[in-house]
Parts: structure tokens; C-alpha cells; sequence
């Protein structure tokens, strides 16, 4: 099995009495699966907190449907090495759905990647706050939500978007707030009940590439509080 790369060592201590840190330690690209190695995400999720990482750490999910009733929350250092995949071809054959809770909450961390997945059921899709970073986010379906596909708040960033398809949320698609930035290459973006993309407040949402976004219920684009509102497929900024 991959997890079984590890190193692990004992507590010790160096010659000059201060104890060591290097317990538990990843120290070269390492796979954990779900659910061969692993039997849900979040025990996948719990034992890569329980580490020291120091190499790149793929948490891959498995065809299937996968469900909890409190999402997944980041908000450990680790996270910045972890790449946390499903089907990246296919991603409605990877469903993720949390009842009521966010599908993926990062809150005053980072993480480096989510792919591959179909989000249902739960609260926002990907709900970044306090300055949360999600650097990279691909391969991405939302259907069905019961808040926003991305609520990226509160000097939060999701700086590299591609191929997100929003649709019939309960919501907005995107919603970009106090000093957030979305940045999306190729985004379908439909019949939503709120918005397709909203920014207020010193926040961004960049949208290039192919760009689709239409029937959402209170519009397509809403930009508020002396804003300026860009034109098809460029910057909708608030300053």
C-alpha cells in the first residue's frame, strides 16, 4: 500500500535536550486511496492531519457516491501539499454529497488542489473565509446546492478555476466577497435561483476562456457598491 512510504521514529532527544519534531513524517509523493486504503474521506482526511507532510500527498476517491452530513473541513497546514481527486475525466461518476453541510470549507488555511468531483445536496460547494486560499480547483460539477457553488469571502482566493460547471443551485454560482478573487477559465454558470456570478465589495471574479453563463433567475451578473461591471468573459471587479 502507498501509506506504507511513511516514516516513522520515536520521540528522542538531541544533544542539547530539546526535543525532536519529526515524528510521523511523509517525505515522498504519496498516494491514499478511497476506499482501498481508507474507508471514508474524512478518515483519508484525518490521517494526512495526523502527519507531517512534506511531500506531495494525493488523496484519491474512487468512483462512487459519497456521502456525510458535515463536509469536509480544511483547516490545517498540511493541506498545502494535498492533492484531493476524483475522477478528473468523468466527475459526475465521483458525487460527493453532504446533506446539509458545505462540501468543502477552508477557513483562515490553504489547500493546493480539489478535481474531479460532482458536489450535491450540501450547503456552498466551495466555501473559502478569513483569508482562505484554495490554489487550484479543476473538474468541478455543481447541481443542486442549497447555498452558493463557490462563497469565497473575507479576503479569501481561489486563484486557478477550470472546467466548473454551476447549475440550479438553490443560490448564486459564485459569490466573491469583502476582498475575495475568483479567477475561472472555462465557466458554465445556469439556472440558478440567485445569481450566476456576484461580487460586492472590493472583491474580483475573472472569468476567461469559454464563459456560459445564463438563465440564472436574478441575473446572470451582479456587481455591487461602486462597481464595475466588465464586460462577457472579462473582469467583474468592485472597486
Amino acid at each position: 500500500m502507498a501509506i506504507n512510504r511513511l516514516v516513522s521514529a520515536p520521540d528522542v532527544t538531541d544533544s542539547t535536550s530539546f526535543p525532536m519534531l519529526t515524528t510521523r513524517m511523509v517525505l515522498e509523493p504519496t498516494t491514499i486511496r478511497v476506499p482501498t486504503d481508507f474507508d471514508t474521506i474524512q478518515d483519508a482526511i484525518d490521517w494526512i492531519e495526523s502527519r507531517t507532510i512534506l511531500a506531495l500527498v494525493t488523496l484519491q476517491v474512487e468512483d462512487g457516491t459519497y456521502t456525510t452530513t458535515s463536509g469536509y473541513n480544511i483547516s490545517h497546514p498540511n493541506f498545502k501539499w494535498v492533492v484531493i481527486q476524483g475522477n478528473t475525466s468523468t466527475p459526475a461518476n465521483c458525487v460527493l454529497n453532504t446533506g446539509s453541510g458545505h462540501v468543502f470549507t477552508i477557513y483562515k488555511s490553504s489547500a493546493y488542489t480539489v478535481r474531479g468531483f460532482k458536489f450535491t445536496g450540501g450547503g456552498h460547494g466551495i466555501y473559502l473565509n478569513h483569508g482562505a486560499i484554495l490554489h487550484e480547483c479543476t473538474n468541478i460539477e455543481m447541481q443542486g446546492l442549497t447555498y452558493n457553488g463557490f462563497h469565497v469571502v473575507n479576503g479569501s482566493s481561489a486563484p486557478y478555476c477550470a472546467n466548473i460547471n454551476i447549475h440550479n443551485v438553490t443560490q448564486s454560482g459564485i459569490y466573491s466577497y469583502l476582498e475575495s478573487l475568483v479567477n475561472i477559465q472555462n465557466l458554465t454558470c445556469q439556472n440558478n435561483a440567485n445569481y450566476g456570478v456576484a461580487v460586492s465589495t472590493g472583491s474580483r471574479v475573472h472569468l476567461w476562456g469559454t464563459t456560459t453563463v445564463t438563465g440564472n433567475s436574478w441575473g446572470n451578473y451582479s456587481a455591487t457598491i461602486n462597481s464595475i461591471q466588465a464586460p462577457y468573459g472579462d473582469l467583474i471587479s468592485v472597486v
